[in-house]
């Protein structure tokens, strides 16, 4: 079937538009229009890929609902593909999902659960890993992770978690984690900026720049 709407103009790219104006209730009749093109087509990527949308640029980070943004995320981990097609771009989409789900778990103050979905966020890199690991990758490697920003935005999610639970708790080891995990998201952000070189990818390491240093 066709996309509805104009031609040449999708739902999901009105919505991206809308998002851009501060429209936002349009823009979630748009994902919704998406959304169940998506569905109808068979299309498990692009399907997960809205509804985290939805989750994280609407109810997450618009309409103050986490709740609302978490059942969003959950769906969105159960559009997947089949195992025979699933590439490593599906697994990092996944990390960034998990990474917005531990994020919901921050914002309610419950360290322990955000923590286990940061670990499993990692998992989804490399089984075992974590923010040192994939600091001490390989240059080769690295270039081969996709949507790398997704890992850069992990590593700060990560570092605010800890910071979070030093405010509401008081614990020095709180604020001294999250102050280590900085320091390593710094490095990895000079790693990546000497690898960019589309201008997509150089937008989001200045945006992840700007924001691990304020």
């Amino acid at each position: 079937p066709a996309y509805p709407g104009h031609a040449g103009c999708t739902p999901g790219g009105q919505a991206e538009l809308q998002l851009h104006n501060h429209n936002h209730q349009p823009a979630l009749g748009y994902y919704n229009q998406a959304l169940q093109y998506e569905k109808a087509v068979g299309n498990a990527f692009n399907s997960k890929q809205t509804l985290k949308a939805i989750g994280d640029e609407l109810y997450f980070s618009y309409f103050n609902d986490p709740l609302r943004a978490l059942s969003y995320y959950r769906e969105a981990l159960r559009h997947n593909c089949p195992p025979d097609k699933r590439s490593r771009v599906d697994s990092i989409e996944d990390a960034s999902i998990l990474n917005n789900i531990a994020n919901v778990y921050v914002r309610q103050n419950r360290f322990d659960s955000a923590f286990a979905y940061f670990r499993l966020a990692f998992n989804q890199v490399k089984p075992g890993s974590d923010e040192t690991g994939i600091l001490n990758s390989s240059e080769d490697k690295i270039d081969t992770y996709k949507k790398i920003h997704y890992l850069a935005r992990l590593l700060i999610d990560k570092a605010d978690a800890w910071r979070q639970q030093y405010r509401v708790t008081g614990d020095k080891k709180a604020v001294n984690e999250a102050a280590r995990i900085y320091r390593v998201a710094d490095k990895l952000l000079a790693r990546i900026d000497a690898a960019q070189s589309d201008l997509k990818s150089r937008l989001f390491w200045r945006s992840d720049t700007r924001r691990l240093y304020e």
